[in-house]
């Protein structure tokens, strides 16, 4: 089939690639290579307007002359793309089309001066990792390069969950808790850099909420009582319509030098 190479143009697009997303998952309720719709809100309302601070309009998606989208290219963190596509028409050279413009629009620079793109590629889909293979990428391996999938059957009650003494866990507060989400967040995914990066007033948290399959009451936080902070969050982006969600937690040690 023909496939239509278009790029996003307004809100409308990201709508239908919700749709997109939301179908796949339909197909195929377990964890795979293509993203559900908690994935993309939270790249679209957290990745793009609090880490990497682009617009969406990079996006790239592939139609068929019908209107329907068949696959969608995203772009992560700078030179690291997400090529997703329906697997009924998942062929070699869809993905190498793909990877034509993903070479052209979003390589980034290496550490040694070379030009490089990331490709994240699940290990099941043979039509992409033979066009990988092909153009000769490597495998990389590091902490962020690999994503284990699990999944636990919910037909029996999940233990129940052991809270720390001196901890507090409830759903997210009001607004005055912002700033303390925001920070949270920054440590998250900040290791070792200073606390000047963040954002005092709670901007990052605001971006958050924004997402269509955001919910405060799903937005689980654990405060320390002695520095009254919030050092641990949970947080489920619920798609009400398939009943599935992407949960992204953290939680680290507080530190004593906070108290006061």
């Amino acid at each position: 089939m023909n496939l239509i190479r278009k790029h996003y143009e307004t809100s409308d697009d990201y709508w239908r690639m919700r749709e997109f997303f939301r179908t796949l998952r339909a197909a195929a309720p377990h964890p795979s290579g293509n993203w559900d719709v908690g994935n993309f809100d939270y790249w679209r309302w957290h990745g793009l307007e609090n880490v990497v601070e682009r617009p969406p309009h990079e996006l790239r998606y592939w139609e068929t002359p019908t209107g329907r989208i068949a696959a969608v290219l995203v772009q992560g963190d700078p030179g690291v793309c997400h090529p997703m596509a329906d697997p009924e028409g998942a062929t070699e050279d869809l993905f190498s089309d793909m990877l034509d413009v993903a070479e052209s629009e979003f390589l980034t620079r290496l550490s040694d001066g070379r030009q490089g793109l990331f490709v994240w590629a699940d290990v099941d889909n043979a039509p992409l990792n033979s066009v990988l293979e092909a153009r000769r990428y490597e495998h990389h391996s590091s902490d962020h390069a690999t994503e284990y999938h699990g999944r636990q059957s919910l037909l029996e009650e999940p233990p129940t969950a052991k809270i720390p003494e001196g901890y507090i866990v409830r759903s997210m507060g009001d607004a005055d808790e912002h700033p303390s989400r925001s920070l949270a967040s920054w440590r998250a995914f900040h290791p070792g850099e200073p606390d000047e990066g963040a954002d005092p007033k709670g901007a990052w948290y605001r971006s958050v909420k924004r997402a269509p399959t955001y919910r405060r009451d799903l937005d689980v936080v654990a405060v320390a009582e002695e520095i009254g902070a919030i050092v641990s969050f949970s947080t489920c982006y619920f798609d009400d319509v398939l009943r599935t969600g992407t949960v992204v937690s953290w939680a680290r040690r507080p530190l004593i030098s906070e108290k006061g």
